[in-house]
């Protein structure tokens, strides 16, 4: 039988095995979300498809699909021509920007994940689509900021990009699990 301090000491030893093995998910700083973003950091670490983003409003945009990770390149935002004005004024100098196209097959909450602090807008039809959650976590390399946003299905939708400094950011539009109601 073991004495207790030995015990003690045995378990603790064992812990930090089980973290360095990526079997927690407290892994490069991403322990901090307050929702489960356990999907999200999924996909931001499968290999990422290289795309640019379109500098202006017209056909020649790049189009995403859900559940995949992207590598975005962007441009000087004075170049880009924008559906509708950034809701946020730029918080850097020298701003890079850009809009990609994509169209979801069901309606519901989806999530738009970065790499980084650039501010994030969905447009459809003309009009902006009101973000109803977000969070940010300057410690995750994987997942800098996911928003949220009720999409509705089988519509094209531009996702704006703007207002930050870096040229290049890890992207991925994900459903949003339900928020299941408590019972008591």
């Amino acid at each position: 039988m073991f004495r207790r301090p030995v015990f003690i000491a045995l378990l603790v030893a064992l812990v930090p095995m089980g973290r360095a093995s990526g079997t927690a998910t407290a892994t490069n700083g991403c322990d901090g979300f307050s929702r489960d973003l356990t999907r999200e950091l999924a996909v931001m670490r499968t290999a990422a498809t290289p795309v640019a983003a379109a500098a202006n409003a017209g056909n020649s945009r790049a189009g995403v699909v859900p559940d995949r990770h992207y590598t975005v390149t962007l441009r000087p935002q004075s170049e880009v021509r924008f559906d509708l004005p950034p809701a946020r004024p730029a918080r850097d100098a020298m701003p890079q920007g850009g809009t990609l196209e994509f169209v979801v097959d069901t309606a519901g909450r989806y999530r738009v994940s970065i790499t980084s602090a650039h501010w994030i807008d969905v447009v459809a039809d003309g009009r902006f689509i009101d973000s109803v959650a977000h969070e940010g976590h300057r410690e995750c390399a994987l997942l800098r900021k996911s928003v949220e946003f009720d999409l509705p299905a089988r519509t094209r939708l531009v996702l704006q990009i703007s207002g930050r400094a870096e040229r290049e950011l890890g992207l991925a539009i994900t459903r949003a699990r339900p928020v299941r109601p408590w019972r008591g």
